[in-house]
């Protein structure tokens, strides 16, 4: 990346710092606007004032159809995310965690949930039409 922009990225974020902003939103904000940097570099805008609305519309677009490189599904995410902090020797963020683990947790025990809890209530339902069924037959060959 130019000069420049190590620069305007550096200024960016002691500005998000200056302004209190947690320290996670400062890294993240690093880890977003880099890769905007760049894509400039590569469309040939050097500075940062021939920047256009065109050019954001450009980014936007370019950012919806690209794959994601870095989360190749949220399992591998959640792992991602745990080993970049450990590899920093920072604390886990354990609640931005919770959602995709629960989630996960959710679809690897949808059969076992649903069926048993399904089976549970519905068990007396089956086994009284069962005897209903049964009596009324007997019934009706007497």
């Amino acid at each position: 990346m130019k000069k420049d922009y190590e620069t305007i990225l550096a200024d960016f974020l002691k500005w998000l710092d200056t302004l209190g902003y947690a320290a996670t939103l400062v890294r993240n904000g690093k880890l977003s606007t880099r890769p905007f940097l760049k894509w400039l570099e590569s469309k040939q805008i050097y500075n940062i004032n021939q920047l256009t609305g065109r050019h954001i519309t450009e980014y936007h677009a370019c950012l919806e159809t690209r794959p994601n490189k870095i989360y190749k599904g949220q399992t591998l995410g959640v792992a991602y995310r745990v080993w970049q902090s450990l590899a920093r020797a920072e604390p886990i963020d354990v609640f931005p965690l919770l959602r995709p683990l629960a989630i996960g947790l959710c679809i690897m025990f949808f059969s076992s949930f649903t069926l048993g809890t399904m089976n549970g209530v519905l068990s007396p339902v089956v086994h009284g039409c069962s005897q209903m069924l049964e009596t009324q037959t007997f019934d009706m060959q007497r």
